[in-house]
């Protein structure tokens, strides 16, 4: 009975080890599912930053783009700006020489008629 009792038990033991040994192998295909399934999703994550970055790099161009055209568009206008001056000044000038001449010729036109009346003068004498 002994050795029926032991070849019993045994048995079980072995049977034990063997389910144990089916559960191991079971844990591990779980475990490599897993490893697999974050594996795929942290290769979706490294894609998703990729495009991030990518992203990242057209926007900071742009913007560069954008900073340029308006230094471009500054520098146009303070030429504009610059060039209005100039006409400004060039107009406030005109205008002196405008007042000026304005003055010369009332000037001359009371010159003309002073001497049209001593003109006048000169022939109601001779008469």
């Amino acid at each position: 009975m002994r050795s029926v009792d032991s070849m019993q038990r045994t048995s079980d033991e072995v049977t034990k080890g063997l389910a144990m040994f089916i559960q191991t192998e079971e844990n591990f295909v779980q475990v490599n599912q897993f490893i697999e399934t974050i594996t795929i999703q942290l290769s979706q994550v490294l894609t998703n930053a990729k495009k991030i970055a990518q992203n990242s790099q057209d926007v900071k161009q742009d913007m560069q783009s954008f900073t340029q055209i308006t230094e471009q568009n500054r520098n146009v206008i303070q030429t504009i700006a610059e060039a209005i001056e100039e006409q400004l000044n060039a107009m406030e000038e005109i205008t002196a020489i405008a007042e000026i001449l304005e003055a010369s010729m009332e000037e001359l036109e009371q010159q003309i008629t002073r001497f049209q009346l001593k003109e006048g003068e000169k022939n109601v004498r001779n008469k």
